[in-house]
């Protein structure tokens, strides 16, 4: 996972210094870590395997099970977070963010950082109370950063700039979901879409507003929309290499 923090890091210092350079190297890295990830699964799989045939193996079995559900999440945020370097990287080539929403963007990427080691942490500390620390470090960490995803709260005034946040709310809920917390109850810790989201043109391409689940509204499901937004971005990937 410490590989991972490193992305979100090399992402902020990117973004905060609007440098193209370190945001294609931020998506480069973003790159090699679905091997890391491939790896650990196929590590989990051997695993989950051995401890089916230990007659002691319950509890460790049970451990692994959750472990399992945290790669699943973590697959998804390094999924994402691919598709939000290769929006950063575009947007740094071709349009100038607002001061105020670069600090913002960045400060935001750097909690995401962070939240990722305490993850790691969570996932591989040597005891069942310091998993539970750490994860619930992490979880009280994306939590705060969910109530702040709002393009007008975080001084973005460009469609640009919200397809990066719309792109940090579905990452944070991925993460979210690593630290055990359930889908709908991740989703519910967003703070509300402003009605100012996505009207400003021209619109380059077309992404699904996504909204916290508040007043019995009815939404379409995260995962759903990550996949529209990830084929959307083929295009971007054949472009930046």
């Amino acid at each position: 996972m410490s590989a991972f923090s490193d992305v979100f890091f090399l992402a902020a210092k990117a973004i905060r210094r609007y440098n193209y350079d370190q945001a294609y190297q931020s998506l480069q890295d973003s790159r090699k870590l679905q091997p890391l990830y491939e790896a650990s699964k196929n590590d989990l799989v051997t695993a989950r395997g051995m401890a089916q045939l230990s007659w002691a193996g319950k509890k460790t079995r049970i451990e692994l099970d959750r472990l399992a559900q945290t790669l699943g999440a973590i697959d998804l945020a390094i999924r994402n977070t691919r598709v939000f370097n290769r929006r950063m990287a575009s947007t740094i080539a071709h349009v100038q963010l607002r001061p105020k929403a670069l600090e913002t963007l960045s400060a935001a990427l750097e909690e995401l950082a962070l939240a990722t080691q305490s993850t790691g942490l969570g996932m591989y500390s040597s005891t069942e109370y310091e998993r539970e620390h750490y994860m619930q470090v992490a979880r009280e960490r994306l939590i705060s950063l969910a109530e702040t995803l709002e393009p007008k709260h975080l001084g973005v005034e460009t469609f640009e700039g919200e397809s990066l946040v719309l792109m940090l709310r579905l990452i944070t809920v991925d993460m979210l979901e690593a630290t055990g917390m359930d889908h709908e109850d991740a989703v519910a810790t967003l703070v509300p879409l402003g009605e100012a989201v996505m009207e400003h043109a021209p619109r380059t391409s077309e992404i699904p507003i996504v909204q916290a689940d508040v007043a019995g509204a009815q939404e379409e499901d995260l995962r759903t929309r990550t996949v529209n937004i990830m084929l959307r971005d083929e295009d971007l990937e054949e472009g930046l290499g």
